[in-house]
């Protein structure tokens, strides 16, 4: 394993993945504890799609919002990338499920928050695409961060838009309500008031699909 990379103390790995491998890092300079995602050797070696993720994390690091991790600096170390994150301590949406319904209030908090993510991205033209329960960490305080904004949809192959985010988002509310991944059935799965919600956001409700983030 890395000790250093640049002015980053590597301190140990907390994940890898196709998209490469993920170190929680210190900051030497700032003094502060960051994520830091290395690109994949495949990915690297593609140099289409390494610099379609380049382009994207550029874009990222623009992006400014307490439910986003933010993207810090893009680097290369021997023509490898590597990309610099805010360290988002917690756990895993998907952990937090499990499995089990959450209690509905704090699956619309969540829910909620990670439409007003969607929705600031949104309005820069900037979609997130591949937003799953596991892209999406939960702090101590009940915080939602949103990883890798942006990015996984590129470097998984896929193709990123705000209807595919909606769409997702409505997933990851019927997941967090029922601890089921959505597989096209609502009825009599969800709470009677919150039903309609979701069956709009998924697309499967009687008025359409939400048109922004901003109005669930």
């Amino acid at each position: 394993m890395l000790d250093t990379l640049g002015h980053y103390k590597i301190l140990d790995r907390i994940g890898a993945g196709r998209r490469g491998e993920v170190h929680r890092a210190r900051d030497t300079r700032l003094g502060r504890t960051v994520a830091i995602r290395m690109l994949g050797a495949d990915l690297a070696s593609d140099l289409d799609r390494r610099d379609q993720i380049l382009e994207r994390a550029r874009r990222a690091a623009a992006l400014s919002h307490p439910n986003i991790a933010a993207l810090y600096e893009v680097g290369q170390d021997e023509g490898r990338p590597f990309l610099v994150y805010e360290f988002a301590a917690g756990e895993p949406l998907s952990a937090i499920i499990g499995g089990q319904r959450l209690n509905p209030r704090r699956a619309i908090d969540l829910g909620t928050q990670i439409a007003d993510a969607l929705a600031a991205a949104h309005a820069d033209d900037f979609p997130c695409g591949a937003l799953t329960a596991a892209h999406v960490i939960v702090t101590p305080k009940g915080n939602a961060k949103i990883l890798d904004f942006g990015l996984a949809a590129v470097a998984n192959g896929e193709r990123a838009g705000r209807e595919a985010d909606l769409y997702a988002l409505g997933g990851l509310l019927f997941q967090m309500l029922t601890g089921e991944p959505y597989a096209g059935v609502t009825d009599g799965l969800l709470p009677a008031n919150l039903a309609p919600i979701v069956a709009k956001a998924l697309g499967t409700g009687d008025n359409g699909r939400y048109e922004s983030a901003a109005t669930i």
